[in-house]
């Protein structure tokens, strides 16, 4: 194990939107509130899993925010880099979930680098 430094944005991968998606998926610019169904179980899943990135809250809840802002915090090249590699991880994680009974709806990962590279 190796100490490294922590990705500034926090990466979820959403393949049902629930919870915070229905408040609002800023990469789309939209709200999805008015997609959601009636009743309380406000669970629909996606067509294909959602990258979703947040800032790093110090206090309170993480703030789901844009793709683009994702990619200004923390660079272009790391935002790709962790977008592929939490729906990679995501997609293998929820297939092999799913094959037991178990939905994975959305989960966070975090990522860190190791002298500015993944680590």
């Amino acid at each position: 194990m190796r100490k490294t430094k922590p990705l500034p944005i926090e990466c979820v991968a959403r393949g049902y939107i629930s919870g915070s998606g229905w408040i609002g998926i800023p990469r789309h610019g939209k709200d999805l509130r008015h997609r959601a169904p009636a009743g309380p179980l406000r669970i629909e899943p996606a067509a294909v899993p959602i990258f979703t990135p947040a800032t790093k809250a110090e206090e309170g809840h993480d703030e789901n925010i844009s793709y683009e802002k994702a990619a200004e915090i923390a660079g272009k090249e790391m935002t790709a880099s962790a977008r592929d590699a939490t729906l990679k991880i995501y997609g293998r994680a929820a297939e092999y979930a799913l094959g037991r009974g178990i939905i994975i709806a959305d989960t966070k990962m975090e990522f860190g680098t190791l002298d500015g590279r993944w680590s």
